[in-house]
């Protein structure tokens, strides 16, 4: 209509395909014990799920995760900005027990990618969370949600909403906006210490002390 291309909105009327619901769902702590003993031993979906509970990443970054963004040196992971969602390069810094996990995955020969096999990153994640429901005896829950619980989490900590934010590469909230613009700060050492403070909270709820 802008253009001048039609006179009128096509699809005004148009009904909605359903009732849109915004998901509220986040794992308790007797749930992530549950997820993180079910999850032992080896297996790309295993250290997945792993990943997603200690980083807070979204699932293709984690699935799509290089050699070559990880310096284990640093404990960092940097996501470059043409796989990020928000098309912001994104680091991340990896606690002692995220980085022990990627340690321990053994490197495939001619393959660039973490996960995964032949052409692109790991996938088949539908039968891998039948499994991993069978097999923990809990369900109703999806991935995100592992998300949604690491963002929640880190504030009951007492973690900083700003540093929560930028853990998660969000721009919404304090990250929002002309506030937004003008704040480029990176909270590196804050999220640093957030993402440690978590893995070690996750320890004290799967093993019942502290890491």
């Amino acid at each position: 209509m802008q253009q001048g291309i039609v006179e009128n909105n096509p699809v005004v009327g148009t009904a909605l395909p359903g009732e849109e619901r915004q998901r509220e769902r986040i794992l308790v702590a007797d749930e992530i014990r549950v997820l993180w003993l079910a999850t032992e031993g080896s297996g790309d979906y295993n250290a997945i799920l792993r990943l997603l509970l200690l980083t807070g990443q979204r699932r293709e970054e984690i699935a799509g995760l290089h050699w070559s963004e990880l310096n284990l040196e640093r404990t960092a992971w940097l996501i470059p900005v043409e796989r990020t969602k928000n098309k912001r390069s994104h680091e991340v810094p990896l606690s002692q027990q995220a980085a022990q996990i990627i340690r321990g995955l053994p490197p495939r020969h001619g393959r660039a990618l973490v996960f995964g096999s032949g052409q692109g990153s790991f996938s088949g994640w539908s039968r891998a969370k039948a499994r991993l429901d069978d097999r923990s005896g809990l369900s109703g829950w999806i991935l995100h949600d592992l998300r949604r619980t690491v963002v929640t989490g880190m504030n009951e900590l007492g973690i900083p909403p700003h540093v929560v934010e930028a853990v998660v590469n969000h721009t919404s909230g304090h990250r929002a906006g002309v506030a937004g613009i003008y704040n480029r700060a990176t909270y590196a050492s804050e999220k640093r210490s957030g993402l440690q403070a978590w893995a070690d909270h996750i320890d004290e709820i799967v093993h019942g002390r502290s890491s």
